[in-house]
């Protein structure tokens, strides 16, 4: 049966403004929107569809949203008083609004209830959130108003944190100082980005004028990419310059991954589907896994149906790459926070005694959380020379020479060495507040050095269950 094209744009507005994957449905002869989202069933081991009714729309194009409940239309109302910087006055005692805690009320701020929810998304961002609407207090109403309204003020993205070691690569960071000249920045992203194993390329100004980052199987692989760039490329043969590429080895953070690496890896499990490393990988699962780089909140069904795939084969292959550890996690990456611009500490191990002794603080300071992000982007190790690196979004001036300060009394025999980036010619960095408990610096500040009690984390994949750190 035809749907009537009034039915048809009013249906379009209502999904471009509600979270989620909304769908229609035809019901005798009535029109009904429905948001539409899958929660893992970890006994039968398969998603269930979870349908949430949102309204009916009539023939003439009219959306008549479902009557909410008085403790909804509370929530939506504290929502939208205190995100416009309103405040919100009880004359009533809260015993006397029907079905409202008083816990509820006064239990967090507008700016910790959005912290904690960046932080949920953060870790899970196809989250439950109607179960986490009940841990923190509001509706499901209120909690997807909420995520909408920090979608469009972050401009949040969903992504797909890729394991890359487990698809059979190593990291790699390379720097270059040129000496003279430099390329034009579109001169720099012609050449880079012909390789899909490179990731990420920043033009930097201090110690070097170009930062990148890039993935190979082996360090035999590295040679020959570093021979191809310098001396095969046309545009770097006329540049003078000198480069240094080596492992990184990542401690916090991660980097999102090109469409251009995944095809890398689409043709290698079609070429080598009997080696190890690709043997349990079909095509499908890379089908799915690019179309989950490109959103990460992308409904199974959709997947489905934009590349004709079978019924559950995309809610299939995710679960399987998941479970084999291929997907960390879907997250989110902010990409409309206040920063300023981005610097790159890099701290020159120079004297390890007295490193070490600065170690716990070092440690703190990584695991440190922002009101919207995480303190630094990306944290790791570097081979030549031993470093560790750091990348902090600056969002005030005072961020760096307080990061700056704060390392010089902390941490001693370091060299340390400031890089600022200039411009992103290819690839970004993820900004997201991720949960402190979960890191590697944490653990070792548990269990190493004592300076942090043991504590229950919340199991982000399963409807808030505790396991113990």
């Amino acid at each position: 049966m035809a749907i009537p094209k009034a039915v048809e744009d009013a249906f379009e507005k209502v999904k471009a403004k509600e979270p989620g994957y909304i769908t229609l449905k035809s019901i005798k002869n009535g029109y009904y929107v429905y948001r539409q989202s899958g929660k893992w069933d970890p006994k039968k081991k398969a998603t269930k569809t979870i349908a949430e009714y949102l309204g009916k729309i009539t023939d003439d194009g009219l959306f008549i949203r479902k009557k909410l409940s008085a403790k909804d239309d509370l929530e939506n109302a504290k929502s939208l008083i205190a995100a416009h910087g309103g405040e919100i006055i009880w004359h009533e005692k809260p015993e006397e609004i029907e079905g409202v805690k008083e816990t509820t009320i006064r239990e967090l701020t507008t700016d910790e209830i959005d912290a904690k929810l960046l932080t949920i998304l953060s870790m899970n961002a196809r989250a439950d959130l109607a179960y986490w609407a009940r841990q923190l207090g509001l509706s499901e109403q209120a909690i997807y108003y909420r995520v909408k309204r920090l979608e469009e003020k972050l401009g949040i993205e969903y992504i797909t944190e890729i394991n890359v070691e487990k698809l059979g690569y190593l990291k790699f960071i390379g720097f270059v100082k040129f000496l003279g000249s430099i390329p034009e920045q579109e001169e720099l992203r012609s050449a880079f980005e012909k390789d899909g194993r490179v990731q990420l390329v920043l033009l930097t100004s201090g110690r070097y004028d170009v930062v990148f980052f890039l993935y190979a199987q082996t360090n035999l692989e590295i040679g020959a990419f570093a021979h191809k760039i310098r001396v095969v490329e046309p545009l770097f043969r006329k540049y003078k310059a000198r480069w240094f590429i080596t492992p990184y080895l990542d401690s916090f953070g991660f980097l999102p991954t090109r469409d251009a690496f995944l095809d890398l890896i689409r043709d290698q499990v079609e070429k080598k589907r009997q080696e190890k490393i690709y043997k349990d990988l079909t095509i499908r699962d890379i089908v799915v896994l690019k179309d989950l780089n490109t959103n990460g909140d992308k409904s199974f069904t959709k997947i489905d149906e934009d590349n004709k795939l079978d019924k559950g084969g995309a809610d299939y292959s995710y679960y399987k790459l998941k479970s084999r550890g291929y997907i960390v996690r879907t997250t989110i990456g902010a990409t409309n926070l206040p920063i300023k611009f981005n610097a790159i500490v890099i701290l020159e191990i120079t004297d390890g005694i007295k490193f070490g002794r600065g170690r716990p603080d070092l440690l703190q300071e990584i695991v440190r959380n922002g009101k919207l992000a995480s303190k630094y982007a990306m944290v790791g190790d570097i081979e030549m020379p031993h470093s560790g690196i750091f990348f902090l979004p600056v969002f005030d001036e005072e961020d760096l020479q307080k990061t700056q300060s704060y390392m010089n009394s902390k941490i001693k025999g370091v060299n340390p060495q400031i890089l600022i980036v200039q411009k992103f010619i290819l690839g970004s960095f993820c900004y997201r507040r991720f949960d402190e408990q979960y890191t590697d610096q944490y653990e070792l500040l548990v269990n190493e050095y004592k300076i942090f009690p043991a504590v229950q984390k919340i199991d982000y994949d399963i409807g808030g269950k505790i396991k113990k750190l």
